[in-house]
């Protein structure tokens, strides 16, 4: 029996909250939904950051592993579980493997530091 042929997909991308502190409201706009928009509002500078950062890292993902259908930062929608921790809520995406593929097998994590944010999305293939 031949094994199957399974990698681990991620991608790391940082943003420095100095460009996005002064900058908050123009990012939102541009890069978040309605809902994520007042959601993080009134959150600081490195929250953003870090949600941006990982709404990069998922689109650098897609883009790799499905180059034609690529998804932009504004059609993927982060919110948070019970326990506080990132998570891929909706896909605004005409491709329904994409969009199952990430709602369901996309894992994330975000953290930051004085000086940048970053993200991490990991996805298992098969």
């Amino acid at each position: 029996m031949k094994e199957k042929d399974t990698r681990l997909r991620s991608f790391m991308e940082t943003v420095p909250i100095a460009s996005v502190r002064g900058r908050e409201r123009k990012i939102l706009r541009q890069y978040f939904s309605k809902d994520e928009q007042a959601a993080l509002a009134r959150k600081p500078a490195q929250t953003i950051a870090g949600q941006l950062a990982l709404k990069m890292a998922i689109c650098n993902l897609v883009a790799e592993l499905h180059a034609a259908s690529p998804v932009r930062e504004k059609e993927v929608e982060i919110t948070r579980t019970s326990l506080g921790a990132p998570r891929i809520d909706k896909v605004s995406c005409t491709d329904n493997t994409v969009k199952t593929s990430l709602e369901n097998d996309v894992h994330v994590s975000i953290s930051h530091a004085r000086e940048s944010a970053v993200a991490v999305a990991v996805i298992l293939t098969v």
